[in-house]
């Protein structure tokens, strides 16, 4: 039970996985805003 080997190995999949988790949050945040702004803009033109 090294501490030094499985943090080598696991940091880089950690780090992936935050990018990949931070895109996707990213993502549906976009999807959304633009989903609202869409719903604003009809509304507005009703």
């Amino acid at each position: 039970m090294n501490p030094s080997h499985p943090s080598d190995d696991a940091s880089p999949m950690i780090s992936l996985r935050r990018v990949l988790t931070s895109l996707k949050s990213y993502r549906f945040a976009a999807i959304g805003a633009f989903v609202s702004l869409l719903l604003l803009t009809v509304a507005n033109a009703i």
